[in-house]
């Protein structure tokens, strides 16, 4: 049983798409090579990286300013409103802003938990009930 993970886009005009992680590492940017390309003025060509990891609990998403121990980005990438320095670990409903000052465009991570079929009730109708 693995864990499903989306990226919520929070466009300029406002709009929300839902991006369905499934690959081992994104590129976020401007950039039209991009994994993930956001238009932007202040978003740097190649922005921020996720990296998806094995740690005790599975799997997760690492966040990663600009390009993992190359280029980081020329403004910043912004966890939950803190400037990043560091890989940091992504949890459900984190948020990452691309600007100090711009709250949009913006994405949220979001985990999705499988269902454990084992806990699931098993519910049976008497048929003379019905």
């Amino acid at each position: 049983m693995t864990n499903d993970f989306y990226l919520l886009l929070t466009e300029l005009n406002g709009s929300i798409k839902t991006i369905k992680l499934n690959l081992q590492k994104y590129i976020v940017g401007r950039n039209s090579s991009c994994d993930i390309c956001i238009h932007a003025n202040f978003i740097s060509r190649f922005h921020c990286t996720l990296i998806l990891q094995e740690n005790a609990e599975g799997y997760c998403y690492t966040l990663w300013d600009g390009i993992p121990l190359r280029n980081a980005s020329t403004g910043g990438t912004f966890l939950n409103g803190k400037k990043i320095d560091k890989p940091n670990q992504l949890k459900t409903g984190d948020i990452i802003n691309f600007s100090k000052i711009n709250d949009v465009p913006c994405l949220q991570f979001v985990v999705e938990e499988p269902i454990n079929h084992e806990e699931t009730l098993e519910v049976k109708f008497n048929e003379t009930e019905a």
